[in-house]
């Protein structure tokens, strides 16, 4: 992978072919660095394929890298550039009958949304995606949507209707050997078992997740199954999930997934909290406070008010 950045880094592509040929690469390296835990080397990488065919007639290639560029702007924590590269990529795949795209794009839309706590918006979004992605034929697409379905009534507090999805979504990962894939829904399923008390096998399934990210170098899914472990252990072993959750805001810092390192900072005050660590809350606020502020999320702002709140001892809102 570092021959081939150095490559890309070291050519001038001039003619339109080159150009093309050029992006198709890149955008290959990109791609790879983004399931590696490496988004802003991936949005660099993204910025600079888009400057390369800006203004030329590959309006499928330019569609599929908006699409991919604003998945990682997503995964970073820039929300509103994320949802114009996604409205983009759609508008422009859409046009030319890419459903690939489509596909992709419509799913991260929904993830934009829910990112934000509109699952109003959200949910008729993935809805769409899945009924495209089933006459598309196109079962990543369905796994994925799936996946954002399954999390979409989580949050909801749909917990079967969150259930069916998620396992629909794993059965559809595994059967393609997407390992990527795979790993994240079974995050979510953690999630899902924690939240129905089922805690010995919500503790197995972010093991399993977190045991096959790392052994792929999948960062970001690595540190996702750490939350979602913690999380897990919270009740029964707060000490141990502090642990959890300071691994996990180390992956996020490094990769630069300031979105995912607000909520392990903010789980981390929580912990603290239970164990009365008035001290590490404060830490884990302090840090997370203006990183809140970038990302624009209104739940975490919410959240992050709570527990500013209650190490203030003021009443705490629900």
């Amino acid at each position: 992978l570092e021959r081939a950045e150095a490559a890309l880094e070291g050519a001038s592509p001039k003619a339109p072919r080159e150009k093309a040929l050029f992006v198709g690469s890149a955008h290959h390296v990109a791609n790879v660095r983004f399931l590696l835990g490496s988004p802003a080397r991936a949005a660099a990488i993204h910025e600079r394929c888009l400057r390369t065919i800006a203004g030329l007639d590959l309006a499928q290639p330019e569609a599929a890298l908006r699409c991919s560029y604003g998945s990682v702007l997503l995964d970073m924590g820039r929300l509103r550039e994320a949802h114009a590269e996604l409205e983009g990529a759609l508008g422009a795949a859409k046009r030319i009958g890419d459903r690939r795209t489509v596909c992709r794009a419509r799913e991260r839309m929904a993830e934009s949304h829910l990112r934000r706590g509109d699952l109003k918006r959200a949910l008729p979004i993935v809805e769409v995606c899945l009924e495209e992605a089933g006459a598309a034929e196109h079962e990543w697409a369905s796994a994925n949507g799936l996946r954002m379905l399954g999390r979409i009534h989580l949050k909801a507090g749909l917990l079967a209707e969150a259930g069916r999805a998620l396992t629909r979504a794993l059965d559809l990962h595994v059967s393609s050997e997407d390992r990527a894939g795979a790993a994240m829904t079974r995050v979510w399923l953690a999630r899902l078992r924690a939240a129905e008390g089922k805690l010995a096998e919500a503790v197995a399934l972010a093991e399993a997740a977190r045991a096959d990210a790392r052994r792929h170098g999948m960062a970001h899914a690595e540190g996702l199954a750490a939350l979602a472990l913690a999380e897990a252990k919270l009740l029964e072993s707060p000490p141990a999930a502090l642990g959890l959750l300071e691994a996990a805001a180390g992956l996020f810092r490094a990769g630069g997934y300031l979105y995912d390192l607000c909520e392990a900072r903010l789980s981390q005050a929580r912990a603290a909290l239970v164990l009365d660590r008035a001290d590490a809350a404060v830490a884990a606020l302090s840090e997370v406070a203006p990183a809140i502020e970038q990302v624009g999320a209104a739940e975490q702002r919410a959240e992050l008010a709570r527990l500013q709140a209650a190490l203030a001892g003021a009443p705490v809102g629900g």
